[in-house]
């Protein structure tokens, strides 16, 4: 028999005013699943949030946690402290004149293994020889995991992170990234996290649920695997979200597709005009002479060159090892390696 879902999304619509945040946005999260809202400003990241953990009041659709409906058609059925969520915010909201100890201990002071469930996450977060110390005395990085220790805690049957990163530097954010993902598998906790940064989606989750922005207010695009929705977007708003892309217009014939840089084979056949995505890395530079490319802008990145070239299908960007990167005003080809991904145009 299927386990129980974490959470359960059906059909959820909020507004302010006369402004509509969220139209129709349904989602799961499977029990001891990581998934990641990943969208715009604007696109109801924080809203959805909030709604799930009783903050906020949608106007239609259907709320589960763990099994038990507590929000339907509008109307809250379990209040926010009663919904069994744990909360990580952006500011961490730790309380500064409580020890470390204390502040993992303070939603589970009356269980009676508290002090056993409060070593054991200090271990885990690797915060054990810190218990004593106020959250003032932390880096950034160890208040964010007393945070999560302190969520953690009670055992919620969901954990929900609101931009659990925004306030570290990129290098403490990056090395900070593989922790949480361990210690959310150790702790084999259901997790929805939200976020605008597309390397912490791709990176943290299980899957990814891409939020763009509809005529309506924010709308679901897409919810998969990190590799599916980077790599096959369902559509142009889905692909900027999730990743740098360059749009080339063509013609689908089954399995391959005509543009102006020649025939390109299609990752799935299309028929009629398609819009073909393409990530960086998908194209190459080739030297030709009298080709129909031209070099007109270059970019030192380290381990080699970004080029700007002008082609017949306009100014496309490509990535060249330093050793064969032309110089500006080289002629030549742009070469698109590989199948590519299409959408219908």
């Amino acid at each position: 028999m299927p386990e129980t879902p974490a959470l359960t999304v059906a059909g959820l619509k909020h507004r302010f005013g006369d402004v509509v945040t969220l139209d129709d946005v349904s989602l799961t999260v499977a029990a001891g699943e990581i998934v990641t809202v990943l969208g715009p400003s604007g696109s109801g990241k924080t809203t959805l949030l909030r709604s799930i953990a009783g903050f906020a009041d949608p106007v239609a659709g259907r709320v589960e946690i763990g099994g038990v409906t507590v929000h339907d058609d509008g109307r809250p059925r379990v209040p926010a402290e009663r919904r069994r969520v744990g909360m990580v915010f952006q500011d961490y909201a730790l309380f500064p004149h409580l020890s470390v100890a204390d502040n993992v201990a303070f939603g589970v002071h009356r269980a009676p293994d508290r002090d056993s469930r409060v070593r054991e996450l200090l271990e885990l977060t690797g915060l054990a020889a810190l218990g004593a110390r106020k959250p003032a005395a932390l880096s950034g990085g160890q208040q964010q995991r007393v945070a999560l220790a302190r969520a953690l805690a009670p055992r919620p049957a969901l954990l929900l992170l609101d931009e659990p990163f925004a306030n570290l530097d990129a290098d403490r954010r990056a090395s900070l990234i593989g922790e949480l993902r361990r210690l959310l598998e150790a702790e084999r906790a259901s997790a929805l996290l939200v976020t605008h940064d597309r390397v912490e989606a791709l990176a943290m989750s299980d899957r990814v649920a891409v939020l763009g922005l509809g005529p309506a207010g924010g709308r679901l695009l897409q919810c998969d695997a990190p590799e599916r929705v980077y790599r096959r977007p369902v559509d142009e708003q889905a692909a900027r979200i999730t990743g740098e892309v360059q749009l080339l217009d063509g013609h689908g014939h089954g399995p391959h597709a005509e543009t102006s840089l020649g025939r390109v084979p299609l990752l799935e056949p299309r028929q009629g005009p398609v819009r073909l995505l393409l990530r960086p890395g998908a194209l190459r530079w080739a030297d030709a002479a009298g080709g129909i490319a031209t070099v007109s802008s270059r970019q030192f990145g380290g381990r080699g060159y970004r080029l700007w070239c002008r082609t017949p299908a306009g100014e496309l960007c490509l990535e060249c090892e330093q050793q064969t990167a032309p110089g500006i005003g080289a002629q030549g080809a742009v070469v698109i390696a590989g199948p590519c991904w299409a959408v219908p145009r």
